[in-house]
């Protein structure tokens, strides 16, 4: 749905606009970059409920989970990735 611009199997779900604030970085100031702990992630925001990579190519969304799941989304290639690993160091 957030590489088709809010359409899933012909039927749209979400509106245009609400895919775009959904992946445009919302973060400023010192919010920006995210940090896991005390480390930042250059050139990563947030949007709207996902991460948001403003920087270096390719431009791709996505979130890591606490215990180790992440997805990435990279729009320009109609391209996703799940790792569902669960693993808590």
């Amino acid at each position: 749905m957030l590489t088709n611009g809010g359409e899933l199997g012909g039927e749209r779900l979400l509106r245009p606009d609400t895919v775009t604030e959904m992946t445009t970085n919302q973060l400023t100031g010192s919010a920006f970059p995210v940090r896991f702990g005390d480390e930042p992630w250059p050139g990563m925001g947030f949007g709207l409920g996902i991460g948001v990579q403003v920087s270096d190519t390719p431009p791709q969304i996505g979130w890591i989970g606490w215990s180790g799941t992440s997805a990435w989304i990279y729009p320009r290639d109609h391209t996703f990735i799940i790792t569902l690993s669960q693993s808590r160091n």
